[in-house]
């Protein structure tokens, strides 16, 4: 049977888990709202049962540790790491009101510890990957390819440059249909010459 306690418990890993979905993906109202609630139930449930400070720190250093096995990877030592002392943080989180200490079950901190370091790792992991790989199309890369002219361009029309649509300028007529040259980019707009 649940005791205080594991509520509490679930109620501090959901606002951890709605925390992070809504900064992930903000704009709809409902994870923000969910975020909330349950940081304020679990504030609640903290003020009345009393938390552990030495547990709060080893939850810190837990953190911490995931990390550095985020930033730099060291073949997931750290991981198992942060979650052993996730767990352990866990577990001796809460006091009981009267100052004892106050156990969550070791079943719910384990799942809990290892579904929490597996959810952060694969968003927050993956978004640092994104952050760090260069754009896939490198808009400057068009300079100097061929493409085939879509409207007849003089001063502006549009062309077909590496399966993209540009829109597309130049100083001399050039019929549609026509192949064309790219000799320079201005934020999307293209520069084109007639090839010879």
């Amino acid at each position: 049977m649940l005791q205080l306690q594991d509520i509490a418990y679930f109620f501090l890993i959901a606002s951890i888990w709605t925390s992070v979905l809504a900064i992930a993906s903000p704009g709809t109202g409902m994870l923000e709202l969910s975020a909330c609630v349950s940081i304020v139930v679990t504030a609640v449930f903290a003020a009345y049962l009393g938390v552990n400070v030495l547990a709060l720190v080893v939850l810190a250093i837990a953190f911490v540790i995931f990390l550095l096995e985020i930033v730099r990877p060291f073949k997931g030592i750290f991981l198992l790491i942060s979650v052993v002392l996730f767990s352990l943080g866990s577990v001796f989180l809460f006091r009981d009101g009267q100052g004892e200490l106050a156990l969550v079950s070791w079943p719910l901190a384990l799942t809990a510890s290892l579904g929490t370091a597996g959810f952060f790792w694969l968003v927050v992991r993956n978004v640092l990957l994104t952050f760090r790989r260069r754009p896939a199309m490198d808009p400057s890369a068009v300079i100097g390819q061929l493409g085939t002219a879509e409207t007849e361009i003089h001063h502006t029309g549009s062309v077909l440059v590496a399966s993209e649509s540009w829109s597309a300028r130049s100083d001399t007529p050039i019929p549609a249909g026509v192949e064309v040259r790219v000799t320079a980019r201005e934020g999307l707009v293209l520069t084109v010459v007639k090839e010879a």
